[in-house]
């Protein structure tokens, strides 16, 4: 069994993580605000957590007892009025309910292009000291599973070692090719790997082969587009020599 390595990082990854939970907080104040105005006591992570569990059916249970306690404490015996107060305390709780709904069920979030980290879950929120946050624990935890990338097995060892020589072998052939100038299928400076591929080798089947005369042409490509541009240039000078001499005859 060979050693587990990281291999990748993405030293950015938490940043999308805490962009979403800035678009989020917005709806969390207003969580918050509408809880407190059911006055069942103080909001902590202790509730949080059971809305993010429940949504808003524990709560639902524990304010309607205690409207009836609250009435019952009042001396309120009136059946007309026990249900006009209880219509304005229920409106009170759907406000509360849908502030729930709107938290539990927002996916506004965007990432940039290539960035394919998560998007925040509602559960690595939490109520700490006043402010809801990704706690540093919750924040670890998503960064070891979604931002790095380990290789553990002998096999994983393996092909990490074959394609980073293969790298430093494209990148060694590609110094080789600037020195020539080679221009490939395009411009010069054209050195993608699949133009270098496609240049050098042919399928065989599973198997690529090197074509015969792709080195020699490489070489020479920029010596024949050298020569061809001198060859231009002389044209060129000559052309202006003789219509310089034309018009010093006719003066």
């Amino acid at each position: 069994m060979n050693a587990k390595k990281l291999i990748y990082e993405d030293s950015k990854g938490s940043e999308s993580l805490h962009r979403d939970l800035k678009k989020l907080h917005p709806l969390l104040r207003e969580l918050y605000r509408a809880y407190i105005n059911l006055e069942l006591g103080s909001f902590d992570n202790k509730v949080f957590t059971d809305i993010k569990k429940n949504g808003a059916t524990k709560i639902r249970k524990v304010y309607l007892e205690n409207i009836e306690n609250q009435l019952d404490k009042a001396g309120i015996t009136s059946s007309v009025l026990r249900s006009n107060l209880k219509k304005g305390s229920a409106e009170l709780f759907q406000y509360f309910k849908n502030n729930v709904e709107k938290v539990k069920s927002f996916n506004d979030y965007h990432r940039p292009f290539n960035d394919n980290t998560p998007f925040l879950k509602l559960e690595m929120i939490d109520y700490v000291g006043g402010s809801f946050m990704i706690t540093e624990e919750k924040e670890a935890e998503f960064i070891e599973e979604h931002c790095k990338v380990y290789i553990q097995t002998e096999e994983e060892h393996k092909i990490f070692e074959a394609a980073n020589e293969f790298i430093e072998g494209f990148k060694k052939l590609q110094s080789e090719l600037e020195a020539v100038k080679f221009q490939g299928n395009g411009k010069i400076g054209n050195k993608s790997l699949s133009d270098i591929v496609n240049y050098f080798f042919s399928s065989n089947g599973n198997d690529y082969v090197l074509k015969p005369h792709s080195i020699k042409n490489a070489i020479q490509q920029n010596i024949t587009y050298e020569e061809r541009a001198k060859e231009f240039a002389d044209r060129g000078a000559r052309r202006s020599q003789v219509d310089k001499e034309r018009q010093e005859r006719f003066k």
